[in-house]
């Protein structure tokens, strides 16, 4: 039996059909998500000049970017943890470690913001290049540290399954923001930052409503237990290196490009990246409902089924995407001119090698998703880890001299050799 008809079979379990259901639901609303997203560059992009939306995409990233140093993989073990005490009925241990999260997430990232406000204005005279970025530094600052809140939250409605609820959270986020930056337009680059810190603060404002009504937990007294402490970072450290891998490949191009180059190119590369990773949404679909598939075939000792099921699969989105990336290479000059405006054009041949890497990242999304299902998530983290030096090093030495296309070659290049890696391992025939 192929991988293909035990899907087929497996879709008449109706545990399987409500995972994938639920998948389905969370991906639409996670596609949906992205698409706000995406018009909330192109609204920003008509709004702001070419520098002033470069300023901000350059400091957001900053911003951003630190996200894995604000909760250690912390977010994680409440995935992991809440629905184990739950089954146990420990609801006392249920709200230490929701207790324990907040509170040492919340620390880390006043402690990162602290530090930034301190350096503000060295950052602003030899990073940015911009007096302006001390301000929106300080107010995303607020965004940084209020979001702490929020995602302890949503992870907490992954930890008690209610992953719509989870996905609920960037839905609001960018809703809030989208209603923020056109109501805000004339306050210049200011406009997007003060949107994105009140639009956490309104989406945290509607999760506790949600979380208090939805989830009733009885009331237990709560003490600190170390042991229990230490539980959650060791579950949680070792996620970190994995997140921290996708973090340095997804945003290290768009900082490198704020050091070496100019506010306007880092604009318009913050314009054809989202535009170009549109191609790896779809192997990251797929892969996410190969998991449970994958994990029980694997499970069988089915292994010649899987992979002979995933080289099929391989196979068939390559078809699906090939044309699609021949048809945005051909009209990538007319496609981001109309998206973006005439003064992102120059990026169209960002735009090229970018839709090509993607292609690649979503047959990487389908093994890798698929080795993680037999039970070896370390060796997606070796390769992930890898491919962060591998566009660090060829960042550092191409941005200088070549600029966007410099990071789009790292970026692509990135994500082909992992396909290549994640393609060898996931040919193993164990």
């Amino acid at each position: 039996m192929t991988l293909i008809n035990y899907i087929l079979d497996m879709w008449q379990n109706p545990y399987v059909k409500k995972t994938v259901k639920g998948s389905a639901a969370v991906f639409s609303m996670a596609l949906l998500t992205g698409l706000i997203g995406y018009v909330i560059r192109i609204v920003l992009s008509r709004q702001l000049s070419l520098e002033d939306f470069g300023l901000f995409y350059a400091v957001f990233t900053f911003v951003i970017f630190f996200d894995m140093f604000k909760n250690l993989g912390l977010n994680h073990a409440l995935m992991k943890f809440i629905p184990e005490f739950k089954v146990k009925k420990k609801y006392g241990e249920i709200r230490s470690i929701i207790k324990y999260v907040l509170f040492t997430n919340l620390t880390a990232a006043i402690v990162i913001s602290a530090i930034w406000l301190i350096f503000s204005n060295y950052l602003a005279a030899n990073y940015f290049n911009n007096v302006i970025s001390t301000e929106l530094l300080f107010i995303l600052s607020i965004y940084f540290v209020i979001s702490v809140f929020l995602d302890t939250l949503a992870y907490s409605c992954l930890g008690f399954q209610r992953n719509l609820f989870f996905s609920l959270r960037l839905f609001l986020i960018n809703v809030f923001v989208l209603a923020g930056i056109v109501l805000s337009k004339n306050l210049g680059v200011i406009s997007p930052a003060l949107s994105y810190a009140g639009a956490v603060i309104l989406t945290g404002i509607v999760f506790v409503f949600l979380f208090k009504k939805s989830f009733k937990i009885p009331k237990r007294k709560s003490k600190f237990s170390s042991k229990l402490y230490k539980q959650l970072f060791k579950f949680g450290i070792p996620l970190t290196l994995t997140i921290a891998g996708s973090t340095i490949i997804g945003y290290i191009d768009v900082l490198m490009l704020t050091f070496f180059r100019n506010l306007e190119e880092v604009g318009v590369y913050s314009a054809v990246l989202p535009s170009a990773i549109f191609f790896s949404v779809i192997g990251r679909a797929i892969g996410t409902v190969l998991i449970p598939v994958v994990s029980e075939m694997w499970a069988k000792k089915k292994y010649k089924e899987v992979n002979r099921g995933v080289k099929l699969i391989n196979y068939y989105l390559s078809l699906l995407l090939a044309p699609l990336v021949i048809i945005f290479f051909i009209f990538s000059k007319q496609i981001i001119t109309i998206l973006f405006g005439e003064q992102f054009a120059i990026g169209h041949i960002a735009f090229r090698i970018l839709i090509i890497g993607a292609a690649f990242h979503s047959l990487f999304s389908i093994n890798g998703n698929s080795i993680t299902a037999r039970g070896k998530p370390q060796t997606v983290t070796k390769i992930v880890l890898f491919l962060a030096v591998v566009n660090i090093i060829v960042n550092l030495l191409l941005i200088p001299k070549y600029g966007m296309v410099g990071a789009a070659i790292a970026t692509s290049l990135s994500y082909f050799l992992g396909f290549l890696l994640i393609i060898r391992k996931s040919r193993s025939p164990k």
